[in-house]
């Protein structure tokens, strides 16, 4: 994808494939992409107003971001042979009916953001020193960065009322501790962390180098078996 507007098309057509309109969705990892649907939707509508020092920056990276998702799917629809291993728990669980929605939420946000986002960062960086004075400084990329942190508080709000208060009310109940994921996974301070395993995945030279695949090798398994233990079975 080469734009936020496309991710977002691609992100509705997952959601029509996965979720019948009024009816569960039919695989887990659909929840998690009603969440990034809302998220990514949000960041299109912020785009054109004042929020924002660097649109062009924050839709670049979303973008990239957007399309290691993307990636991780098609990947897992094909053999899940080069699937990274942040995204197998999810998705090769995405049938599991002991498992409950929001745990698919938050299973696929630790793979995109404990993994993903740090490789978006990376690849960005690089691409900004191929084309110079491409990318703003730093400072201000993390200015934009952070102020995203603004909009997925108000999502998480939202969220929250989907799998606690709202028309999925009683599923959730089925599951045993499940409201307590909400209290234990803090988006920001996963973004925090994405932005700092950014740095250092660009100083070893990007996902691309020697280095770099080695060090996204390892931090790709830490993620992988944080996901399996989010995604351990809550079925009362």
């Amino acid at each position: 994808m080469r734009s936020v507007a496309e991710a977002v098309s691609v992100l509705k057509a997952i959601e029509d494939a996965l979720a019948p309109p009024g009816a569960p969705p039919v695989e887990g990892i659909a929840w998690f992409n009603r969440v990034y649907l809302t998220v990514t939707s949000s960041v299109q509508n912020s785009l054109e107003g004042p929020m924002f020092e660097s649109p062009a920056y924050v839709a670049e990276l979303d973008v990239i971001f957007a399309n290691l998702y993307f990636a991780a799917l098609q990947e897992y629809l094909a053999s899940a042979r080069d699937l990274p291993r942040a995204w197998w728990p999810v998705l090769s669980g995405s049938k599991r009916a002991d498992v409950a929605p929001l745990q698919f939420a938050i299973a696929g946000m630790n793979a995109h953001i404990n993994r993903d986002l740090p490789v978006a960062l990376a690849t960005l960086w690089g691409n900004g020193r191929r084309t110079p004075n491409a990318l703003p400084a730093l400072d201000a990329q993390k200015r934009d960065y952070e102020r995203v942190n603004t909009l997925l508080a108000a999502v998480e709000t939202e969220v929250k009322a989907w799998f606690l208060s709202g028309p999925w009310q009683e599923l959730a109940h089925a599951f045993h501790g499940v409201d307590d994921l909400l209290a234990m996974f803090s988006v920001s301070e996963a973004r925090d962390a994405a932005w700092v395993q950014g740095e250092v995945l660009s100083s070893l030279g990007g996902p691309g180098s020697h280095l770099g695949a080695r060090f996204l090798e390892t931090f790709d398994g830490v993620v992988g078996l944080a996901g399996r233990g989010l995604m351990t079975g809550t079925l009362r």
